[in-house]
């Protein structure tokens, strides 16, 4: 929600608009994508200063949302290529706090609602250094007012979004990982190469190696099954 109105109530004010205004992040960026019709633009400024100045919690609806979230993992079936998928990151990248599976305990112990402001005024309250590109079909005369009154009153100030990234461990040596779990007769294999000794490429010189790359690859391995 957001200042006086709940969830429910904004969304029916918001019923039959075309505004929307979404908030998304990742690590430590962050930003807002918004859009209307000509005829709701206003309304979409308003909403995204009202989303941005005073966000709002709904604990209850957060409670539910958390309880849907553990009742999803523990109806889970489990899956052997993603659990797989999972074990390769381990293996390339280390496991830490950005590759971890949402477990119904993790989500238990660490989703806190009343946590969920303190997490978005970190991560949104300060709109210093964001560059917002507006687009419309409309002339910059037009548009120009609602950005001054709406865009140009969000709160600035120095940006709090550092991430504590964890360390790479990367190996060393030849590394493999095998897993015969396969539901069918099919046989997945995935090659990594990194290492801070490869030269950079052009994404054309690249693509063209690593076409070279799999066609070798390919022909090597099938003379093998064959």
């Amino acid at each position: 929600g957001a200042g006086s109105c709940s969830r429910d109530v904004l969304r029916f004010f918001l019923s039959g608009s075309s505004a929307s205004a979404l908030f998304v992040g990742a690590d430590s960026r962050t930003g807002i994508i918004a859009s209307a019709e000509k005829e709701d633009m206003e309304t979409m400024f308003r909403l995204l200063y009202l989303r941005w100045t005073q966000p709002r919690v709904d604990e209850d609806y957060a409670r539910l949302l958390i309880k849907k979230s553990v009742d999803a993992y523990r109806a889970k079936e489990r899956d052997p290529q993603e659990e797989f998928s999972r074990e390769l990151g381990w293996l390339l990248s280390g496991a830490n706090y950005t590759n971890a599976e949402m477990t119904d305990s993790l989500i238990l112990s660490r989703v806190q609602p009343e946590r969920f402001l303190t997490v978005f005024n970190q991560m949104y309250g300060s709109a210093s250094g964001y560059v917002f590109v507006v687009t419309a079909d409309i002339g910059a005369d037009e548009i120009r007012p609602l950005v001054e009154q709406y865009l140009a009153a969000v709160p600035g100030g120095p940006a709090r979004t550092k991430r504590v990234a964890p360390d790479r461990v990367i190996p060393k040596k030849d590394t493999a990982l095998v897993r015969h779990t396969s539901r069918t007769e099919r046989t997945l294999v995935s090659l990594y190469f990194q290492g801070a000794e490869r030269p950079c490429l052009s994404q054309m010189e690249n693509q063209m190696e690593l076409s070279a790359l799999k066609a070798v690859l390919r022909t090597a391995l099938m003379a093998r099954l064959r």
